[in-house]
């Protein structure tokens, strides 16, 4: 199980919380693992969508407006789309 989140800063986390929660589905913040981590955008993420079928992460940023660009779950940029 992964979680992915994003910053002010335009840096995308993927955390690996699989061994995160007890028997009890308590969570042990201590057990999240920062699986990667990279620069995305300039200013601020303001949307990330998992793309299940496919495994990969689109996201978009506040200085790019219109434009989602889409990476892998290692952070490798596959493309970018969308008004630039």
């Amino acid at each position: 199980s992964f979680l992915i989140t994003g910053d002010e800063m335009g840096e995308i986390q993927v955390w690996d919380i699989s061994q995160m929660f007890d028997d009890r589905y308590h969570p042990t913040m201590s057990l999240a693992i920062d699986a990667f981590r990279w620069k995305a955008h300039d200013a601020a993420v303001t949307k990330i969508q998992h793309l299940r079928k496919d495994n990969l992460i689109m996201t978009a940023g506040r200085e790019e407006r219109g434009v989602c660009i889409v990476w892998t779950m290692a952070g490798q940029k596959v493309g970018c789309f969308g008004d630039s």
